[in-house]
């Protein structure tokens, strides 16, 4: 009888321990699928780098492809990534002031009002002028303080000769992500702005700098032929004229 019994017992183990074993690797290997999926699915922080500023590009075909909510500090944000563009949506970066942020007075910079529109100290330009190397009219376009440096600069980029032809044109309209940009951080935009002015009021409530500068510095910028909007902070301003200074 234990002649008998002894072998099924022994063999029953052996089976036991093979199917333990085998559910271990199984076991081992469904947590390795895990990990790779997760992986795939759900980028790290680390993959995922922070980023302080918006393309200035215009194109007029951007559509949103993907979103997440997540930065390399844990900190919640909303990353929504574009077919040209990325913006971050800092729950921290939203307009504080109850009212709509206001620009400074127009007689600031000697009641100048741009003929393409907007509240921007400049205007854009379309240049006609012969190309040197071809010696066949090329068509350029810029924005400029004023038709003499709109010239300048197609004469300087474009290897552009005289006899030209200048002409005014509308500034660029808002386009609809930017828009949707400012109307997350809380910010109202005139129906007249143009994309200058947004991305002015935009930068205002980034910077967390939501008040008009002092007269002095619209004037040293004035001074300095820089290009701005009304809408544009202190800030803003300065960083401008220091960018200027180490041209």
């Amino acid at each position: 009888m234990y002649l008998i019994i002894f072998p099924i017992i022994t063999l029953l183990a052996v089976i036991i321990c093979i199917h333990l074993s085998n559910k271990k690797k199984r076991q081992a290997y469904q947590k390795e699928v895990d990990v790779q999926e997760h992986t795939k699915t759900t980028p790290s922080p680390a993959a995922i780098e922070p980023i302080d500023t918006i393309n200035e590009e215009e194109t007029e075909d951007d559509i949103s492809i993907a979103r997440y909510s997540i930065d390399s500090h844990g900190i919640p944000i909303e990353l929504t990534i574009k077919k040209s563009k990325l913006m971050v949506i800092d729950h921290k970066d939203h307009q504080k002031s109850s009212s709509p942020l206001q620009p400074f007075p127009i007689e600031w910079i000697n009641g100048y009002t741009s003929p393409s529109g907007g509240y921007v100290n400049f205007s854009r330009y379309e240049v006609r002028g012969l190309n040197s190397k071809t010696n066949r009219k090329n068509r350029f376009i810029c924005e400029a303080i004023s038709e003499e440096e709109a010239i300048k600069i197609a004469q300087c980029k474009k290897s552009l000769s005289s006899p030209f032809e200048v002409s005014i044109i509308p500034h660029l309209k808002p386009p609809d992500y930017q828009l949707s940009y400012a109307e997350e951080l809380g910010i109202t935009v005139p129906d007249d702005a143009c994309y200058y002015d947004v991305r002015a009021l935009i930068a205002r409530v980034r910077n967390h700098d939501e008040g008009i500068p002092d007269k002095q510095t619209v004037i040293d910028a004035c001074n300095n032929n820089l290009m701005f909007s009304r809408f544009a902070g202190k800030q803003e301003l300065q960083e401008k004229q220091i960018n200027r200074s180490l041209e």
